[in-house]
């Protein structure tokens, strides 16, 4: 019989390594506080560095005798496993030319350790263990988890969405379903509903789609008329779709927000149209301008989105959508790529390209309370609160093989920087801070970073509820009355 996904109940077993057992021998013990030790996150990071030498006579020499360039003497000298310098490096470039007059120098690659923060003792922060999810095979473009902490839904730039049972993966931490969508396509955004019973999986075409708890297929959305000039009269988008999200509150609405200008009210039980739509136009109202991300707010009663040229948008959650509440142009200089309210009901935070994070009140939105400069950011930078919403969370980019991406904190009272974390090499692009498990999820280049404490991480029993489904037995014998008379006790 197959084994059910979704059982177990402490989610960070996971993480260990199943004991086999052979027939007629005890288990063995296992030490789980080993095993927790083998998953405690490294504090330093690996950066690599250039630096420029001069060659030595020995690698003068040798090219000298070989008659081959500079470069390739010290590649041979690396390669005979000579005792230098070089022997670390991991790379190499020629700044001099062949045959100068004076010293010949290169300039080198070389990989260093670099301490980047503490050990972490903070309780508030569940960060002292790490696991890696791994099975992408390009960076990782859209991360979720269903409110019961059971369910992780990954898309990547592989055109894939992966199914992870959270609550019931082995020590290889690997998916048990891959789907891909539409081919050709890179995932833009998944995000589960309410009752995490469906997904909705958004991608770089116009028609986004449902899938159930196991990856089945359930629903695809229509594609609008490409032709029609008014995008209201179209029934869905004409252009990729770029962020999808459930309504916080009515299970059965989903919003979208595509390159066609608009960002969309649907009906699940009903995909062939959309309910409502709300444009945006550019400065001079005359193009279309691309809506990069859509998020509620955490009641469903402000609706923000924005967009390529770096303006904000917010409209009220029930309407009425022909006009928006309030438009900010230039809140960023570049596009944004994600916006995200707080559950206070009137904090917004923006990410964009031009390396800010910026926090607003939606009350004033003329200018930002506070913009948080240097952040590094390659086009995909994410930013979220915490459960408590007493903290800011962005993540950093890096270019291949020029150092690592940053996980960052920010305190939302103060708006100061607290601490920051690094990931790994390349761009933190998702961030999900999961409220039941006090797990921290980022998504970085392919893989999947799982953060955790075993202190301070809540354990979930998962298991899905079971039904007796035997049918209900009747007693048919006939019903016995005992009919001698009732006596009565006279006595006095």
């Amino acid at each position: 019989m197959e084994k059910k996904r979704g059982g177990g109940g402490n989610p960070l077993d996971a993480y260990l390594p199943k004991t086999l057992h052979s027939f007629g021998k005890q288990p063995e013990r296992v030490d789980v506080t080993k095993r927790y030790q083998d998953t405690r996150r490294s504090t330093s990071v690996t950066i690599v560095k250039k630096r420029k030498r001069e060659l030595t006579d020995e690698e003068i020499a040798q090219s000298q005798a070989s008659e081959v360039g500079i470069a390739d003497a010290a590649k041979a000298v690396t390669d005979l496993d000579a005792v230098h310098p070089l022997h670390a490096a991991t790379g190499y470039i020629v700044v001099a030319s062949e045959k100068p007059a004076g010293p010949r120098i290169v300039e080198e690659e070389y990989e260093e350790q670099v301490q980047v923060e503490e050990e972490e003792t903070d309780p508030r922060f569940p960060l002292s263990n790490e696991i890696r999810m791994r099975g992408h095979s390009r960076i990782v473009t859209a991360l979720a988890v269903d409110r019961s902490g059971a369910r992780v839904a990954s898309g990547g730039a592989d055109y894939n969405v992966k199914f992870w049972d959270f609550a019931g993966m082995d020590s290889s931490h690997r998916s048990f379903r891959s789907v891909e969508p539409c081919a050709g396509h890179r995932i833009t955004a998944v995000n589960w509903s309410i009752t995490g019973d469906q997904l909705l999986v958004c991608t770089g075409s116009a028609k986004p789609k449902l899938y159930s708890r196991d990856g089945q297929e359930t629903a695809e959305f229509i594609r609008g008329d490409m032709y029609l000039a008014d995008m209201a009269n179209t029934k869905g988008h004409i252009a990729g779709v770029s962020h999808g999200e459930w309504h916080p509150t009515a299970r059965n609405t989903v919003m979208t927000s595509a390159s066609d200008s608009t960002v969309r009210l649907w009906d699940i039980n009903d995909v062939t149209k959309q309910k409502h739509v709300l444009k945006v136009k550019n400065e001079r109202g005359n193009t279309r301008l691309p809506v990069n991300t859509c998020a509620f707010s955490p009641d469903g009663t402000l609706i923000g989105a924005a967009c390529e040229d770096g303006s904000l948008w917010l409209w009220p959650g029930g309407g009425p959508y022909s006009r928006p509440k309030q438009v900010l142009r230039g809140a960023h200089i570049g596009e944004i790529s994600k916006i995200c309210f707080s559950q206070d009901g009137h904090t917004l935070i923006t990410r964009g390209s031009d390396d800010t994070l910026k926090v607003w009140d939606v009350r004033k939105l003329k200018e930002p309370i506070k913009s948080f400069p240097e952040l590094d950011s390659l086009g995909s930078a994410d930013c979220i609160f915490s459960p408590n919403d007493d903290l800011i969370l962005t993540g950093t980019s890096a270019k291949k093989d020029e150092g690592s991406g940053l996980l960052k904190f920010f305190d939302k009272r103060s708006l100061e920087f607290v601490k920051q974390i690094g990931v790994a090499a390349g761009s933190v692009s998702r961030i999900v801070w999961h409220p039941n498990l006090n797990q921290i999820l980022v998504a970085c280049s392919e893989n999947v970073h799982v953060y955790f404490d075993p202190d301070t991480s809540r354990t979930t029993d998962h298991r899905p509820q079971t039904t007796d489904h035997r049918p209900q037995t009747t007693d048919h014998r006939p019903q016995t009355t005992d009919h001698r008379p009732q006596t009565t006790d006279h006595r006095p």
